[in-house]
């Protein structure tokens, strides 16, 4: 009989073996393609862990980096979404990188000035050979391409253009007055009050452990150089920091550069100004979500709100008034509110004051109450209403109350209206019609008398009236 050899005798054992293996490396989403094994992580999480190159997956450490600029390339790509992203997710790296020099973010002085885009596709044409990977190295040296410098050179483009897109929605434009030498953009806001300068320097550091307060400094100094004093209350100065580091370390930076801010000798009212933002090359989204808490502590926050009739008292069946519970202080913030009527042909809106925040704010029914309010329409004595076609603004207080007719052409538009504290004792209302402005009024008030309570109402009649409510922030 035919005796098994060892290894005939082991082969069952080790498929076995290797079939758990695959299971397992499938469980933990570890996979191996073109540019040798590495694991991908899920969707939410940052992308932590590599496998350490072999001479099995030839050359690895080359075919990571050039991996990780295809990742980050590819990312910013699809972000600022130059093409369809079913088309971008399949584009290879030489075609992204034509695409970033086409829109001339490349600037780099490559050597023997060869096309880089030749380059990369020689480079790339290696994929399917993982014999040539071991050329890949000398390559990238003999032409001097440093693809931290491409990389750096996309974020910052990509760092430009989501800022620049975000920030003109919000009445910013780029500013050339300013010296840009130390700032990548500069924007500035034409809208009374609000932050006048936003400065912007874009940087990537793989390592943000090595941080230090030159750093710091160096945006410091540009802002005490360059905005001018009585501007400087009204600008702030973003360092953006593009980083490979997991978004786990960001607590830790942040910390440290707390402490980096404490030690610098610069005034406490340069310090203020300046923010710095730490976004992962794996969420590029982050800059975005940044800017979205910048804009709602800062410039300005957008609420959508519904104001429809509600249970009147017994006694007061015509008090159907639906009320915005929070109240705003109009000494630090200036509210607009735009209202598109729901199959409510008349209504009423409008706000009232008070002297404390917490005060209980009645609906007015020339009572005393200081009220302005935006009406629609009229209200006979058989509880109809009538002349839809009218609107007008109001003002209820025991002296002096008036109204003004805007127009008898009102055809159920969006309609909106400003509420801006011009001093202590002085407000001014604007009111619009599918944006054109009909009415500016300034309204003596009792001094103080800045928390303001908006509301809508139609007596003995149901309505609904859909609201975005801007909170647009002072810069004092």
């Amino acid at each position: 009989m035919k005796t098994r050899s060892f290894e005939e005798s082991i082969n069952p054992q080790v498929n076995k073996y290797v079939k758990s293996l695959l299971k397992e490396f499938e469980r933990r989403r570890i996979i191996r393609d073109n540019f040798g094994i590495y694991i991908v992580s899920s969707d939410d999480q940052d992308i932590e862990t590599h496998v350490t190159p072999t001479k099995n997956n030839l050359n690895g450490e080359v075919a990571q980096r050039l991996k990780e600029l295809q990742d980050i390339l590819t990312s910013a790509y699809l972000y600022i979404n130059y093409t369809d992203s079913e088309n971008a997710g399949k584009m290879t790296l030489t075609q992204i990188i034509g695409a970033f020099e086409n829109k001339r973010v490349l600037s780099a002085p490559w050597k023997n000035k060869e096309d880089i885009i030749a380059i990369f596709d020689k480079i790339e044409s290696w994929q399917l050979d993982h014999e040539m990977w071991a050329e890949a190295d000398s390559v990238i040296e003999k032409y001097d391409i440093k693809l931290d410098l491409i990389t750096a050179q996309v974020l910052e483009f990509f760092g430009r253009k989501v800022t620049k897109d975000y920030f003109e929605k919000l009445s910013y434009e780029s500013e050339t007055s300013i010296n840009n030498k130390g700032s990548d953009l500069v924007l500035s806001n034409i809208q009374e009050n609000q932050a006048k300068l936003l400065l912007f320097d874009f940087k990537f550091r793989k390592n943000l452990q090595n941080l230090t307060s030159d750093f710091i400094v160096q945006g410091l100094e540009y802002l005490k150089e360059h905005v001018e004093e009585r501007l400087l209350k009204k600008s702030y100065f973003f360092q953006v920091y593009f980083t490979t580091e997991p978004t786990s370390t960001f607590h830790k930076t942040n910390f440290k550069i707390m402490q980096l801010l404490e030690k610098v000798e610069i005034p406490s009212n340069y310090k203020e100004r300046m923010k710095v933002l730490l976004v992962s090359t794996h969420h590029l989204n982050l800059l975005e979500d940044e800017y979205k808490k910048f804009k709602e502590k800062k410039i300005q926050k957008d609420i959508p709100f519904i104001f429809s009739s509600q249970q009147p008292p017994a006694k007061h069946p015509e008090y159907n008034d639906h009320f915005y519970d929070e109240v705003f202080d109009l000494k630090e913030n200036d509210i607009e509110v735009q209202l598109t009527p729901m199959s409510t042909p008349t209504w009423r809106f409008g706000f009232r004051l008070s002297g404390q925040r917490n005060a209980r704010i009645l609906p007015p029914r020339h009572n005393g109450t200081l009220d302005i309010h935006i009406g629609v329409g009229d209200i006979v004595a058989n509880k109809q209403w009538i002349n839809e076609n009218i609107l007008y603004l109001t003002r209820y207080l025991q002296v002096n109350p008036g109204t003004n007719q805007l127009t008898n052409e009102y055809k159920g538009g969006p309609v909106s209206m400003k509420i801006s504290a011009i001093d202590d004792k002085t407000v001014e209302v604007t009111v619009s019609e599918d944006g054109y402005e009909l009415i500016k009024n300034r309204y003596k008030v009792m001094q103080g008398f800045m928390f303001c309570k908006l509301s809508a109402w139609r007596d003995f009649t149901n309505f609904t009236l859909s609201a975005n409510i801007k909170v647009l922030h002072k810069e004092r």
